[in-house]
């Protein structure tokens, strides 16, 4: 297992393949790296692809405070962009991490990419409350229940009647997960934001299903410059689904940025 320190709190990734440029793909919340299977696997042979755990995620330290947490991650993904001398990175996230792909390109971060997986942008007091009263209704269950009340949440953002296989990757990570962290980290990150102010080449995967309630809730919405990939699903999961479509999409932009 290898380790990204910060002040004495640690940060698990892993890496895969070999090349000159590199991929870092962060889970989203309640996640782990292992989401990323079916992704890895297609970009290994010419990437060297790292996955890691958020802190209170997966094999990553829940000790650090949720907030201290989130302000940190832009340091500790420079600091493992250093430590394994990668080259050519373009960051990828997932949902949440929206929140800390902003930050980074506030740290500008030398890198050369951005791929934004169905995130959410807070926009609005209208997204961020939205989503504070999301967490408070889940942490207002039982310690011995909360759980399994985040894993009702999650299926509803999942297609239950897809593969059982990905659905049960996509549930794995619940195993380790302290529920009551990852909700405060949730609300940690929720913040209104600014637009991101970039002109490195950025890609924008989005459902329908995110942006039905509050369409303020789109990246593409606020960055209509980045390449744009729409997708007419009612699940928030839709890349682990169909992986071969989105690892297709995602292969012709970093394709196109080399």
């Amino acid at each position: 297992m290898a380790y990204v320190d910060h002040n004495g709190y640690e940060l698990f990734y892993e890496i895969q393949g070999q090349g000159n440029s590199s991929i870092i793909f962060i889970h989203g919340l309640c996640g782990d790296h292992r989401v990323w299977s079916k992704t890895v696997s297609e970009f290994r042979n010419k990437y060297r692809v790292v996955v890691l755990d958020l802190f209170g995620h997966g094999n990553s330290s829940s000790k650090i405070s949720p907030k201290a947490a989130f302000d940190a991650m832009p340091g500790v993904i420079e600091k493992l962009i250093e430590k394994e001398n990668l080259q050519s990175v373009v960051l990828v996230g997932h949902s949440i991490v929206g929140n800390i792909l902003s930050s980074c390109i506030e740290a500008k971060l030398n890198v050369r990419g951005y791929v934004f997986v169905d995130c959410t942008f807070n926009a609005s007091e209208r997204v961020v409350n939205s989503r504070n009263k999301l967490a408070d209704s889940l942490l207002a269950n039982p310690p011995d229940k909360l759980n399994s009340a985040i894993i009702a949440w999650y299926k509803t953002m999942m297609d239950m009647n897809s593969n059982a296989k990905d659905n049960e990757l996509i549930l794995s990570s619940f195993k380790k997960l302290n529920g009551n962290w990852a909700l405060n980290f949730l609300k940690s990150t929720n913040i209104i934001r600014q637009v991101p102010k970039t002109s490195l080449p950025m890609l924008i995967f989005e459902s329908t299903w995110l942006t039905k309630d509050e369409p303020e809730r789109s990246f593409h919405k606020v960055l209509p410059q980045a390449d744009f990939s729409l997708w007419q699903v009612t699940n928030h999961f839709f890349w682990v689904y169909d992986a071969p479509k989105f690892n297709k999409i995602l292969k012709e932009f970093l394709d196109k940025i080399s």
